[in-house]
């Protein structure tokens, strides 16, 4: 209740046009939508889908959610994540999302884990449009390397090397299973769950974020790992 009542106070319009109402109008989260996939290279491979594209709205709502603390702002991004999650699933086949494990230390700071947040709402919408779908937490950390702020797409796919394991307690409970995330840059987080998803034996369909940035030089795929740059995950 508590939480309802500080995003009135602290929302009155909403943040792409500054219209009076919700966080966000759905002009301006119609406007946003921007699905791409990234097929990545080599057998085993699964396409990473994103909902929009990291842009100057999209970054707004993502630093008003996890730096502001602005609650609300989950409800539109788990909209784009419903919409890659259903064009990485475009059957009424059950789906089962299993999201990106946050940072202890981000959870700790912030009082909740956004992601969560964000992929229950996604879940939600997706119901609401009809499809069965679960969330299983089917991953944890087992190793904190800290945020990837500055660090290249090598070092970036060092520091995720090993960080994950399986939690033996959660079992999926569909035939599609979708790792999701929030945001992806250059692929390494999402790979690397992916990675170890596939060595226990767990299929997965395909990866789904809310949104992606664009590789520099590139227009048509994301720049594809979770969005460990500048934002803290």
């Amino acid at each position: 209740m508590f939480d309802a009542i500080a995003d009135l106070v602290l929302s009155r319009a909403c943040i792409g046009c500054d219209r009076l109402g919700p966080v966000m109008c759905p002009e301006c989260w119609d406007r946003a939508v921007d699905v791409r996939t990234h097929r990545g290279r080599g057998a085993g491979s699964v396409p990473i889908i994103v909902g929009t594209t990291y842009g100057a709205l999209v970054r707004d709502a993502v630093t008003a959610l996890k730096d502001r603390g602005l609650l609300a702002m989950a409800e539109p991004i788990g909209g784009w994540l419903a919409v890659a999650v259903a064009s990485a699933v475009p059957t009424a086949s059950a789906i089962d999302l299993i999201p990106i494990p946050a940072h202890r230390a981000s959870v700790a700071a912030r009082g909740l884990d956004t992601l969560d947040r964000i992929t229950r709402h996604a879940a939600e919408i997706l119901r609401e449009g009809g499809r069965s779908v679960h969330i299983t937490p089917r991953l944890r950390r087992g190793i904190e390397r800290g945020r990837q702020v500055g660090r290249d797409a090598e070092a970036r796919r060092r520091s995720v090397a090993g960080t994950f394991c399986i939690r033996r307690d959660r079992w999926p409970r569909a035939d599609h299973l979708v790792v999701v995330d929030d945001v992806v840059t250059t692929g390494a987080t999402v790979r690397e769950a992916l990675r170890v998803l596939r060595e226990a034996g767990i299929d997965v369909a395909a990866a789904a974020a809310a949104c992606g940035t664009r590789r520099s030089g590139q227009s048509g795929e994301p720049g594809l790992d979770s969005l460990d740059d500048g934002i803290d995950p």
